[in-house]
This record gives structure tokens, sequence and C-alpha cells, in this order.
């Protein structure tokens, strides 16, 4: 197994967040296809990073839909209403 670098993992970070998927980010950096495939199977802060790429694109779209909503966008709105009824859902799933 491959250790990765701060410096990698926030690259991972950065990818993941412009939606490539773990083989299209291991092709970007120049990682070991099947090795990265494998570390990103077992290593927890290799999905850690990648997931938190995701979730901080998600929130910045999530922030301009809400900023939209706000200035009177009605499909904005409607994007909003959608977003807080899944979190809802999301949250009774939990419980």
């Amino acid at each position: 197994m491959k250790e990765y670098t701060d410096q990698e993992l926030k690259q991972i970070e950065t990818y993941a967040g412009l939606c490539f998927t773990p083989l299209q980010i291991a092709l970007i950096l120049n990682f070991n296809k099947t090795e990265f495939e494998q570390d990103f199977h077992n290593k927890q802060e290799l999905q850690d990073s990648y997931n938190r790429g995701v979730l901080l694109t998600e929130a910045q779209v999530r922030k301009a839909t809400i900023d939209l909503a706000k200035g009177g966008s009605s499909a904005a709105y409607s994007d909003y209403q959608r977003l807080s009824k899944n979190r809802t859902l999301e949250l009774k799933k939990q419980k």
C-alpha cells in the first residue's frame, strides 16, 4: 500500500470536488490504477478526502442556489425546497 502525502490527499479532494471518479483521479495524478483502487477501498483517509471534496462542492452549489432563491429566483427556490425536503427525509432515516 502506498502512503499518501497531505498534498496528494488535497489533490484527491480537489479533483473529487470537480466530479472526477477515483479511477479518473488516479489517471490524473499518475497513480498506479490497480494500487489506488485497492487503497481507496482500504484506506479511510482516501475515502475521507474524496468525500470531503464532493461535499465541499455540494455545499458551494447549495449556497449559490440559496442565494439565488433569496434573490427571487423561482427555479432556485424550487431547488431549495427539494434540498430542504431531502434533508428532512435524511434526518428521519438517521433516527
